[in-house]
């Protein structure tokens, strides 16, 4: 521990992704010059470009159609898009025959080695004959050729490196790859970028190890089947959530709650129009 604790003092700063970690180097040396930043990711996130990308007018284009569900698999390995397949073929099943509101089923494939994605292409339309487009493919084209490309896709390949965590603030559900058992020689990627963009379902194979924040946040699957119970899960409560929001609004129309805003909101424009105080504009309202 002397020898140890000699060589880390020789640093002139070290940087922690969890307290537990700035502990035990604290209980190697107390000379240790040490700093808490988080996850690296997380950092990189609040310092993303806001300007609009290709991807973004992709994405955008894709969303703007109706009745469609977009979902992502994010850093596939061999093997992983045998079972992914599976689970597109049981989620179209469940859009047939429940009332879901959906008409169409899009997955995002994006395997971890771009480089296998013509293998993949083969495979998905020759193979299992399903509909997909290369990312590649889209590049120059125009926003019409894009839309067609995409509403005659079941799968979009992306065959690109640095576009996939710009696409996880689109959707609601993302499938962590390298998780699963068949990826013996992997521990799963990271599901802290999707997290950070908001999305509420994240599923992965047993194989995952998990930063402490998403403890408790994520869905472990194991076979085809296994994904669907927790991806229909969050439509049916977005969707039971969106009813009821819609709920409440009629019945604040009913009471006389929605008018009441909506007359104030008027009154507000109203003085600030004439540059009439507030008080007097209301009064005027309230003459017959």
């Amino acid at each position: 521990q002397e020898l140890l604790a000699e060589m880390l003092e020789c640093f002139d700063l070290i940087s922690c992704k969890r307290s537990e970690d700035a502990v035990n180097f604290r209980a190697i040396s107390g000379k240790i010059n040490l700093t808490l930043i988080g996850d690296l990711k997380s950092l990189r996130s609040s310092h993303a470009t806001t300007t609009e990308s290709e991807i973004d007018s992709i994405m955008k284009n894709l969303l703007s159609e109706e009745k469609i569900f977009v979902w992502i698999v994010a850093s596939t390995h061999q093997g992983e898009e045998e079972v992914i397949v599976q689970v597109h073929q049981l989620l179209k099943n469940e859009f047939e025959k429940a009332s879901l509101g959906y008409q169409r089923l899009l997955t995002i494939l994006a395997p971890r080695h771009p480089e296998r994605s013509e293998t993949l292409h083969a495979y998905l339309h020759d193979k299992m004959r399903l509909s997909c487009v290369l990312r590649s493919s889209l590049r120059g084209k125009d926003s019409l050729e894009i839309s067609n490309s995409l509403r005659q896709s079941e799968i979009l390949i992306l065959d690109s490196l640095g576009e996939l965590s710009k696409m996880f603030k689109y959707v609601e559900t993302v499938f962590v790859g390298a998780s699963l058992s068949l990826s013996s020689r992997h521990g799963g990627h990271n599901a802290y970028e999707p997290f950070l963009e908001g999305v509420n379902t994240i599923l992965h194979g047993p194989k995952m190890v998990l930063p402490d924040e998403l403890t408790n946040r994520t869905f472990i699957v194991d076979s085809p089947k296994s994904f669907i119970p927790p991806i229909l899960s969050n439509i049916t409560r977005r969707e039971n959530q969106s009813l009821r929001s819609v709920t409440d609004l009629n019945l604040n129309r009913k009471s006389g709650v929605v008018p009441l805003l909506v007359e104030i909101d008027n009154i507000l424009k109203m003085a600030d129009q004439s540059e009439v105080g507030i008080n007097e504009s209301f009064n005027k309202k309230q003459q017959p």
